[in-house]
């Protein structure tokens, strides 16, 4: 700047208040030149923090989104899927691309009762979120039990602008929790209720 190759820049920079907090700012220099020489510098500064700590949380946010072992889709006021995390390829087969635009009914099983649709949709119509066990199908065919829940994202109008559903397979679960119930109840060797199911 003073050898004339600028007439100013810009940056971001931390600095530590008096008191010894941490601030964010974003600094503007700008040079006044009299017949070529520099007369003098004018320094802007802006507070940037509440961006920056914006900023930060946002990352945090992707970073959480993008790593967990449970599927997330988001989807549309209307329903569409915008976008979806890596776990919710590993989980269905399904890439970003297959199912963008489209609606999460795709992942359906056709085994899954449709009392249940119904009414997981009339209760995010009234209450914004849901929670309980649904039939996918995974994109080679195979069914699959999940936990899913779906929350509302409100406009400032009160009208839903995204729907964020997150769900994990707990078929494994379900089995052992079966194997688990059929040994408690049953007896092994002969295959007949056993006293304790007698007594419920």
């Amino acid at each position: 700047m003073m050898a004339g190759e600028i007439d100013g820049y810009s940056l971001d920079k931390r600095f530590i208040r008096k008191g010894g907090d941490i601030v964010y700012v974003h600094v503007t220099i700008a040079c006044y030149r009299v017949k070529g020489q520099v007369q003098f510098a004018i320094a802007g500064i802006l507070d940037i923090t509440e961006r920056k700590l914006a900023e930060e949380s946002l990352q945090l946010a992707s970073m959480v989104y993008q790593n967990s072992s449970e599927a997330m889709v988001v989807t549309d006021s209307d329903g569409e899927i915008i976008t979806t995390n890596p776990a919710f390829t590993e989980i269905t087969g399904y890439s970003q691309n297959d199912v963008k635009g489209k609606s999460p009914k795709l992942l359906l099983s056709h085994h899954q009762n449709d009392n249940v649709i119904q009414d997981m949709l009339r209760t995010l119509n009234n209450r914004g979120h849901w929670q309980g066990e649904i039939q996918k199908c995974h994109k080679s065919g195979k069914a699959y039990t999940a936990l899913l829940t779906v929350n509302s994202i409100y406009n400032s109008d009160g009208t839903t602008h995204r729907r964020v559903a997150q769900f994990s397979d707990i078929s494994d679960k379900k089995k052992s929790d079966e194997i688990i119930w059929t040994q408690a109840n049953f007896d092994a060797l002969t295959g007949l209720p056993n006293r304790h199911m007698f007594l419920n």
